[in-house]
């Protein structure tokens, strides 16, 4: 009986630290193999940043259910010396994969890794982000 529920603890522990709620439907396409590339994004339109202290994260295809669904930007707060990597579908080998967005150091950002994904009034289907 106390195995069992050590079991079921450390399976709970998992799912909490591994699968974000807010994330959950998601995080599906990390990982898996997609066949087919995702479509061309949507135009999206980026409205005023609710404080100067956040920063858009530009809207992205996942892969749900045997389908690409769009998850649409929105505003997070910023993180002081570093830039928002937009999440993005790399191509290896015979199948797709999403690479989630994630912050990077300025440290480490040149000139050719410039964006203009943070601008309020930009329509983001002009970008294709990185991928």
């Amino acid at each position: 009986m106390l195995r069992s529920i050590k079991t079921a603890g450390c399976l709970l522990f998992l799912l909490c630290a591994f699968v974000p709620a807010a994330n959950a439907q998601v995080s599906l396409s990390i990982g898996i193999g997609v066949p087919i590339g995702p479509p061309p994004p949507p135009p999206e339109f980026i409205p005023a940043p609710p404080a100067p202290a956040y920063a858009w994260a530009p809207g992205y295809w996942a892969w749900f259910e045997g389908r690409y669904i769009w998850v649409a930007g929105r505003y997070m707060l910023a993180q002081p010396g570093a830039f928002w990597v937009p999440d993005h579908w790399e191509h290896r080998g015979q199948a797709w994969y999403r690479v989630p967005g994630r912050w990077e150091s300025n440290r480490f950002r040149g000139r050719e890794h410039e964006r203009e994904f943070a601008r309020p009034g930009v329509r983001a289907g002009q970008h294709r982000g990185r991928g």
